[in-house]
């Protein structure tokens, strides 16, 4: 080989070697942004980054119980406490003692919760009364002594587990009439916890 071959085989050796450096350093490397596809090595799960946990604005805070709603009506058995109207067939089927009968409804002259009986004057004496919870109606006496004269502004009365108060009576709905309705509260009251009361009218007559 001459001195002139010798030269040109070195040109172009340092040219390869120049434009392999180059191309090395325009490679983006991995990971970079320009790298199309992440080498995973065999076997390895790829890396996930962890999603940021939001923080709730107060727009979705967590509600708290009120403190003004009114107690709930269920018992320890979680049911309702549920007074039904009598009916015809109830009240054909039970037996009440007494000269004169008051009643409470939900409307005037409508269908009875609580029917119950006593005798004029009769001060050592109790009326007595029918109530249809739920489905089962249940007969008790007064509390009090005094027959029908003591029920006439109200009274309380008890049978097994339930306590009703006739309480509120006020003046009559309408005048005329032996036997007028009054506005009057009942307050029924379960032996569990259970309590409800029910606006309507108390009717005390013939």
């Amino acid at each position: 080989m001459n001195r002139h071959t010798f030269a040109f085989a070195g040109a172009l050796i340092a040219s390869a070697a120049l434009s392999a450096c180059n191309a090395t350093e325009d490679e983006p490397l991995p990971g970079e942004p320009g790298n199309a596809v992440e080498q995973v090595a065999p076997g390895a799960a790829p890396a996930i980054t962890p999603a940021a946990t939001p923080i709730p604005d107060a727009s979705h805070a967590v509600p708290v119980d009120n403190p003004d709603a009114p107690s709930p009506t269920t018992g320890g058995d979680g049911s309702d406490l549920v007074l039904t109207p009598l009916t015809a067939a109830d009240l054909s089927g039970i037996t009440l003692a007494g000269e004169l009968a008051c009643s409470f409804s939900q409307s005037a002259g409508g269908p009875s919760l609580m029917l119950a009986r006593g005798d004029v004057a009769d001060a050592a004496g109790r009326a007595s009364f029918a109530v249809k919870i739920g489905s089962y109606v249940e007969q008790g006496l007064a509390l009090q002594d005094g027959g029908y004269d003591a029920m006439l502004d109200g009274g309380r009365f008890g049978t097994r587990g339930l306590t009703l108060t006739v309480r509120k009576v006020g003046a009559a709905a309408r005048s005329g009439g032996e036997s007028p309705p009054r506005t009057a509260e009942l307050l029924a009251q379960r032996g569990d916890g259970a309590e409800r009361v029910f606006a309507g009218f108390w009717t005390c007559g013939p």
